[in-house]
């Protein structure tokens, strides 16, 4: 997928946790197309930072294998 499509559909992920508050690996993979490798990869990504510094930080709780919080509005 290219680098444009992978950050929209990271970009997408944390609307949809800030809306919802939780999302399921599973879920996501299902509602993108993508594998649940993919979505995990995301999901590390955006927990390090490197999508959106100021929006996931490694200081965030996690809530378990498979989901992420959203983070706490600022």
């Amino acid at each position: 997928m290219p680098p444009a499509a992978s950050r929209a559909r990271r970009d997408e992920i944390v609307r949809l946790t800030e809306r919802t508050g939780l999302a399921s690996v599973l879920e996501l993979s299902r509602r993108f197309g993508v594998t649940v490798s993919t979505i995990r990869r995301d999901l590390a990504r955006l927990h390090r930072g490197q999508a959106d510094p100021h929006l996931w930080r490694r200081d965030r709780p996690r809530t378990g294998p498979g989901s992420l919080t959203a983070p706490p509005h600022r």
